[in-house]
């Protein structure tokens, strides 16, 4: 047995070393480099140029797209958009190596951040970082519209991110927040907003201190905790679902709704009171006035609810 295994650990050393590929020319085996196979190998080193920030106002709207980086957005202490971009590699690149620099824009409501074309390593043999970090004035409304993955905090004009591939994290946002991720987790905390939508494919959402007039949060494939939910008034409505997972909600004293939790395949806890797991369970309880509507559901795990005033 330990014969296979060092043929097998002589033989990556030998390609991680040389990258050399067995190929068939005019039907005759031999050994070709990688360049003359097609696949050239290039020694790159990417780092940066400094960015100068740049006058939007207080209020601009600030869109970034790279979906390739990780965005940062914080907010400035001098009321200019501050950007930077943090994008290095630095090793042996096997095939194209297209790393474009950041294109920084001012436009009529703000400013626009973009890298064009395909910038991105076929393969990399060192390392590689790819990244943005943005500080605008707190008042600015930010759409990230590609990512790969955000964290966005302090912002009160509004917010809109969509991850292809990374979780998103929010903290301390004012006005309407939309986040989506295609896979990876979203935490919110300490959010105050008119409407508030956070959707993942794949990934557990976290909600910590949510007070908003419509509240959409929802997984395909994952566990949701909502912790300090304020739900209240006619109009109002809460819808927090996951299609695979368990449920843990628990609501801001004070609230007022009408709660309805179901479940296809689990219990229900409701204030330390358990239903059978039954399937198709459902159970609704008055939280103050229910004049608000809140919809807890899951496709396949149990709820836990803890309502802080049910009557």
């Amino acid at each position: 047995m330990r014969t296979p295994l060092i043929a097998m650990l002589i033989a990556a050393e030998v390609f991680l070393a040389g990258l050399m590929i067995y190929a068939i020319k005019g039907g005759h085996a031999g050994w070709v480099s990688p360049s003359d196979a097609g696949f050239p190998l290039q020694q790159a080193s990417f780092k940066a140029s400094p960015i100068a920030p740049m006058a939007a106002g207080l209020s601009p709207t600030v869109s970034i797209d790279d979906a390739n980086s990780h965005v940062t957005v914080g907010v400035s202490t001098d009321g200019l958009v501050h950007v930077e971009d943090l994008t290095s590699a630095s090793g042996v690149i096997w095939g194209s190596a297209t790393i474009a620099p950041l294109r920084v824009e001012r436009t009529a409501g703000g400013v626009s951040i973009t890298r064009p074309g395909n910038s991105s390593l076929t393969m990399s043999i060192g390392d590689l970082n790819q990244a943005i970090r943005v500080d605008l004035p707190a008042g600015s409304h930010v759409a990230i519209g590609h990512s790969s993955g955000a964290d966005v905090t302090g912002i009160a004009g509004g917010v809109e991110v969509t991850s292809q591939d990374g979780r998103v994290t929010l903290q301390g946002l004012r006005g309407d927040v939309t986040a989506h991720s295609d896979d990876g987790r979203i935490e919110a905390q300490d959010i105050t907003g008119g409407r508030v939508a956070l959707s993942t494919d794949d990934g557990r959402l976290r909600l910590s201190n949510i007070a908003a007039t419509s509240l959409d949060a929802s997984t395909d494939d994952g566990s949701i905790e909502a912790e300090r939910i304020a739900i209240s008034g006619s109009g109002s409505h809460a819808v927090v679902h996951t299609g695979d997972g368990s449920i843990t909600a628990v609501l801001q004293p004070g609230s007022n709704a009408t709660v309805v939790a179901s479940t296809d395949d689990g219990s229900i806890t409701i204030d330390g009171n358990t239903s059978s797991g039954d399937s198709n369970a459902e159970q609704t309880v008055k939280v103050g006035d229910g004049s608000a509507q809140m919809r807890v559901s899951s496709d396949d795990g149990s709820i836990h609810l803890t309502t802080n005033g049910a009557q």
